[in-house]
């Protein structure tokens, strides 16, 4: 892709294809690199707590959810942190990969993004699913192509992610209240390849290729297929030299003299966020390349993006608009093109 924006602030973000978070459809587009995160497309949707916040505090994620029974499921070979004394694996979602609850309104719990605090807790009932966002971007991909997709990370909490296809029910503009958890994990979509690319910006000839680790052991759906987040935090449990608390995660700073795993390049490599030290937040998206199924039926989908966390008991998620179509000339391009709907549309 050429373009890669349209994310939301927070901890982690999908920055490709362009989000329901994303205020603009235009081909180019980039956010400002701000501190906290580098998804600074601000949301087109109305309704926030408050005007200013609406430019700070757009956490999109499920907080507070961890894997059934502590029954870690994933190799240890595939963790990310390795501290001494780490019990992540055994709580937080990465441990079992797909298994932590992703879909409960109740709890703000949501496959698309749930509305959360900074600091933990709900501003409210904010589920991306319920709400009415305008001038979604479309992105077109063909039935069995293969495509890009992007994201990136805010705060380093390790883990792994995967990609994940539902037909929309009632189409891109009508209802997105009724898509659910599970009817994406029965559209977990396959990687491409062996490789990751970290790229800076808009422009695809500055990548640097990541030898990606992915597994389909200790998943779910049985089976399915998950990437090992492939940027190292530091080796301790902060992640990082922050020097306080953050996500309930107590920073121990005089350990952290070495990544829990040797990063694919020198700048790939670190925990990103820190409050007090805008420098250090990270600004390339990591890239992978997805199978589209030959057999899907063409239609009206949305792709879930979900991170897993090791190091905190979250999972992110955020959703775009896809469109399948199978057979002959459309109007995407090779990596997926979108269409920028008029404002009055809405999905």
């Amino acid at each position: 892709f050429a373009c890669c924006s349209y994310g939301t602030k927070g901890h982690g973000c999908m920055t490709w294809p362009p989000t329901w978070f994303g205020d603009s459809g235009t081909p180019g587009r980039m956010p400002n690199f701000r501190w906290g995160s580098m998804c600074s497309a601000e949301p087109a949707w109305s309704g926030g707590p408050s005007p200013n916040w609406l430019k700070r505090n757009t956490f999109w994620f499920s907080d507070k959810t961890r894997i059934p029974g502590r029954q870690q499921k994933i190799p240890n070979s595939m963790g990310t942190f390795f501290f001494y004394g780490n019990n992540f694996l055994r709580e937080n979602p990465w441990g079992a990969p797909g298994t932590a609850p992703n879909d409960d309104r109740k709890k703000g719990y949501s496959p698309c993004g749930y509305l959360q605090k900074p600091d933990g807790g709900k501003y409210g009932n904010y589920d991306a699913r319920d709400i009415k966002f305008t001038s979604v971007p479309i992105t077109q991909w063909k039935a069995g192509s293969v495509v890009e997709a992007a994201w990136t990370v805010g705060a380093n909490h390790g883990g792994g992610y995967s990609y994940r296809l539902c037909k929309v029910p009632h189409g891109h503009y009508g209802s997105m209240s009724s898509l659910t958890e599970a009817c994406f994990q029965a559209g977990h979509m396959k990687f491409a390849g062996e490789w990751s690319w970290a790229q800076y910006g808009d422009d695809s000839n500055n990548r640097k290729r990541i030898k990606a680790k992915r597994t389909s052991v200790g998943t779910h759906p049985r089976g399915s297929q998950w990437t090992r987040n492939p940027i190292p935090a530091w080796k301790c449990a902060s992640g990082g030299r922050q020097g306080y608390k953050f996500d309930g995660v107590t920073p121990n700073p005089d350990s952290c003299n070495e990544f829990n795993f040797p990063p694919a390049s020198p700048d790939l490599a670190g925990y990103g966020l820190h409050m007090m030290k805008p420098d250090h937040t990270f600004k390339f998206h990591v890239v992978d390349k997805l199978q589209v199924p030959h057999d899907l039926e063409p239609g009206d989908y949305v792709l879930s993006w979900r991170w897993d966390c090791e190091q905190t008991p979250q999972v992110w998620s955020q959703c775009s608009n896809i469109k399948i179509f199978s057979g002959g000339r459309d109007d995407s391009s090779p990596d997926g093109s979108h269409h920028k709907p008029d404002e009055n549309e809405q999905h």
